[in-house]
């Protein structure tokens, strides 16, 4: 059974993406605000907002799955097609009155997420951002990092900008009736969005370290969706076998679009053992399927899978709010029946020639856990290792200050020299206009975000006399990236 085709209607006053869908009934109303569209300054204001307006929604006789992504924030209501429709009509009313949260509102929802996401308000281990820098899919590596610091001033600014009519969608499950109530948005035409954010120019194949527990490998790639799909399944597949031998979780393949049709497919390994032996074995796997293309007993496998996904109600429900979501960003809707055909009657030559399209790109990076290794995996495979951020081939010079934190919670290879901060042992270089976020925290923490996506901690309890200069640095940097944890 294929994904029945989408299509557009106009429905209480907002332009609506339906298919007729088997089982319970399901809608959903689509903010066009994802993490995408934000500066790091303001990064988990889409989780912020999802938050805030579900608290705003009595408990009714719909199941709410609200959540939020790098695209989109999405209230999905299931239940008796009215009481679905009575629901989304007060999800649209709880938008429109975003503009009168207060600040314990929310502080309290910052306190829900922060639980959520078990206090993880740092930036994660970058292996979009080492792509993008800090915008556009990088954001994905930063999603909550300016939580702490948001405040009813940063929700007021949203809703004026984002929660008008023509940035919404609504998502029905069926064939949308006429005479349904309009719903309570404020007019307005789509909000200018960011410039789509291009991959940075980065020689590849290579490979970076990252902190974080996640070792990945990533390439990119502009194939048809059905091609793309039919890659990514047999991805998952065979870098699962390679690693059947080793303890490692599942393989989570996935890709990651950008509003100007490159997708960034990536596959993410946790191993508990060697981290770096593991993706050697992922990366030669890749160059096998680039050079040979899969066995036939691989693209079955893969095929099957893929059959299986159009079998699930729910798989069919995230392609129509892919679909809204694609909408939303001037993107035309895809052709499900005939995307799910392409996939079934590609051959494995048709396969093997998009993993070797992809395979010049790859960037694999490195969990700093396996940073012991790393060096000798990236030899034997022949990558060139990356620097992150790039230097210029200067170093600190001698009469920086040696950034040490007492209590051990700064990261080594620090200094000052004036209005530059040095990072990575003095070999590259951060100052005042290289910084998009400084998060001062009420613990002294600091978290620097910069624009090409790197983050650095850095604690004020110093040794040395460099407290101060440290201050001077902060004080240098300019007043709009600068937010105080609350």
């Amino acid at each position: 059974m294929s994904p029945p085709r989408t299509r557009t209607a106009e429905v209480a006053g907002v332009r609506t993406i339906w298919a007729p869908l088997e089982g319970l009934p399901v809608g959903a109303l689509v903010l066009g605000l994802g993490l995408s569209d934000l500066e790091p300054t303001s990064a988990g204001l889409h989780h912020l907002i999802e938050h805030l307006v579900s608290r705003r929604l009595p408990r009714g006789l719909v199941r709410s799955e609200p959540s939020s992504n790098l695209h989109a924030v999405r209230f999905v209501a299931r239940g008796a097609r009215a009481d679905v429709l009575d629901h989304l009509g007060l999800v649209a009313r709880a938008l429109a009155s975003l503009g009168t949260v207060t600040d314990d509102e929310v502080a309290a929802e910052r306190r829900a997420i922060e639980h959520e996401i078990d206090g993880r308000c740092y930036a994660g281990a970058g292996h979009l951002a080492a792509r993008f820098g800090a915008q556009g899919n990088g954001m994905n590596d930063l999603e909550h990092v300016a939580l702490r610091t948001l405040q009813s001033a940063d929700v007021h600014a949203a809703a004026r900008t984002w929660v008008v009519s023509e940035n919404c969608r609504l998502v029905l499950s069926w064939e949308p009736e006429a005479g349904s109530p309009a719903l309570a948005l404020p007019a307005g035409p789509v909000p200018p969005r960011r410039q789509a954010a291009t991959p940075r120019p980065v020689r590849t194949p290579s490979a970076v370290t990252l902190l974080g527990e996640v070792t990945a490998m990533s390439f990119l790639t502009d194939a048809p969706t059905g091609l793309r799909r039919a890659a990514l399944a047999v991805l998952d597949h065979a870098v699962g076998d390679a690693l059947e031998d080793r303890s490692v979780d599942p393989v989570v393949a996935r890709a990651v679009r950008d509003d100007a049709g490159l997708h960034v497919v990536e596959a993410a390994l946790r191993p508990t053992g060697d981290h770096a032996r593991a993706l050697a074995t992922a990366v030669r796997t890749v160059r096998s399927l680039a050079a040979a293309g899969p066995t036939r007993d691989l693209l079955a496998r893969a095929r099957r899978d893929l059959a299986l996904q159009r079998l699930e109600p729910a798989s069919h429900l995230a392609l129509l709010l892919d679909d809204a979501a694609r909408d939303l960003r001037g993107l035309a809707l895809e052709d499900e029946p005939e995307v799910d055909a392409e996939a079934q009657r590609l051959a494995a030559d048709d396969v093997g020639a998009a993993f070797a399209a992809m395979a010049p790109s790859m960037l694999v990076t490195f969990s700093h856990l396996a940073a012991s290794h790393a060096g000798d995996v990236i030899e034997e495979l022949e990558l060139e290792h990356w620097p992150w951020p790039t230097t210029d081939g200067t170093r600190a010079p001698r009469a920086a200050r040696r950034l040490r934190s007492r209590r051990g919670r700064g990261l080594p290879g620090l200094a000052l020299d004036g209005d530059t901060l040095w990072i990575d042992d003095g070999t590259v270089r951060v100052r005042p206009d290289d910084v998009a976020l400084a998060r001062l925290d009420t613990d002294g923490l600091t978290e620097l975000i910069t624009r090409d996506g790197r983050a650095v901690q850095v604690h004020r309890a110093f040794s040395r006399g460099a407290g101060r200069a440290w201050a001077r640095y902060v004080a240098s940097l300019p007043p709009d990236v600068v937010r105080r944890s609350w």
